[in-house]
């Protein structure tokens, strides 16, 4: 399987606090069937600020790290963006880092509410050529109130990504009914970890890939957790197609 979403970069955001917490995280995503796992932190200016060609390198150096410590499981580079105005401006400076220096780029939306204006802002990323994955989509308190949108960018080429443990309540009632709701809309393109640590958020996919294998079958969970993912870091189209339908923007 493959995790686009993950905080096993070590000293970097709020997710791994050491060398050997980020070596925990990898044993244990290793373990469970993750072959490659994508390090994805926060990218959010005034708050979370990596340099970009620093958090490459250390991804590298982390990379040696695992394979010093027989752990077999590969990284790849990329980030959480947090929305904002300017951000085609930063990803076309190369201020922000995309998937494996490819064109997806996954983008964290604001918790509570939806701004005004998303749609153009997304519509912008698509044509300069980016292609956008909403990271766990399920877990915004306005998402459920707000399907239209969701569906609307779907089927204009945004990818919707949802937390491996939402499905089991780890997030809270609303977060498992609304993955459940968008699973059967097909509006599930991904499932990832969002791994911090190995105590309260822990990676790990295999019972998330268990449980969308019980609900849609063995190819759509293939699709979702191993070929899809793969696609994204080949750089090549990831067609999806929803249930409902709905303008385009």
């Amino acid at each position: 399987m493959i995790d686009l979403h993950s905080h096993i970069l070590h000293e970097t955001d709020d997710g791994a606090t050491s060398l050997e917490v980020a070596l925990d995280m990898a044993r244990w995503a290793a373990d469970d069937g993750v072959e490659v796992m994508a390090c994805t932190p926060h990218f959010l200016p005034g708050v979370y600020d990596p340099d970009p060609q620093q958090v490459v390198r250390r991804v590298a150096e982390l990379n040696d790290h695992l394979l010093d410590a027989g752990i077999e499981l590969a990284l790849v580079t990329g980030c959480e963006a947090h929305v904002r105005p300017d951000l085609v401006r930063r990803l076309a400076n190369g201020q922000v880092l995309t998937l494996h220096f490819g064109k997806y780029v996954l983008i964290e939306m604001p918790p509570s509410t939806l701004p005004p204006n998303m749609d153009r802002l997304f519509f912008d990323l698509l044509a300069a050529g980016y292609k956008p994955i909403m990271a766990h989509v399920e877990r915004y308190r306005w998402a459920d109130r707000a399907m239209p949108f969701i569906q609307n960018l779907a089927l204009s080429g945004v990818l919707m990504q949802v937390t491996a443990g939402s499905f089991f309540g780890d997030y809270g009632r609303s977060a498992a009914d609304l993955s459940a709701k968008l699973l059967d809309m097909d509006l599930v393109h991904l499932v990832a970890s969002d791994a911090h640590d190995v105590t309260r958020r822990p990676p790990g996919l295999s019972k998330a890939w268990a449980y969308v294998q019980g609900a849609r079958g063995t190819a759509e969970a293939n699709m979702i957790f191993k070929r899809r993912p793969e696609v994204i870091l080949l750089g090549e189209a990831a067609d999806v197609e929803t249930h409902e339908s709905a303008e385009v923007l």
